[in-house]
């Protein structure tokens, strides 16, 4: 397994991206991706998406849901050109307001509060085994 799916991906599914989908993003001029290199290595990246708001489609939004910058020294310094430098990308190509997904920990957290994030969602996820009866009030 990867480093980066390691930290950013769910353990409990197999590596395969969907890259049919990041395809037709890219075709929709709705991609960004970009990758920070270390030596002519790379040792980090972001994805993002430029796209209508939900609630007012005349709005363009950006979304960073995937991002990742390998353990070591400046890493927090690392982080944090590639996020500014994907939010100028997004807020060029005209998004209104960004918004990033990140795992609970707490130095993400102090990082992104820190950029100027504020915390506006907080998200759950469920694995179901088996189809639930709905409950009755």
């Amino acid at each position: 397994m990867v480093p980066q799916w390691q930290e950013s991906g769910d353990p409990d599914f197999a590596l395969d991206p969907c890259w049919s989908m990041y395809e037709t993003l890219d075709r929709m001029n709705a991609l960004l991706f970009m990758v920070v290199f270390e030596d002519d290595r790379p040792i980090g990246y972001a994805g993002a998406t430029l796209h209508p708001h939900t609630n007012s489609q005349k709005i363009m939004v950006g979304t960073i849901p995937t991002w990742f910058v390998e353990k070591g020294s400046h890493r927090a310094f690392r982080v944090r050109s590639l996020l500014l430098n994907v939010i100028n990308l997004l807020t060029q190509n005209g998004a209104k307001q960004v918004s990033i997904e990140t795992s609970d920990d707490e130095g993400s957290m102090r990082l992104l509060l820190a950029m100027g994030f504020s915390v506006n969602k907080i998200g759950y996820t469920i694995k179901p085994v088996a189809k639930k009866e709905a409950a009755c009030a």
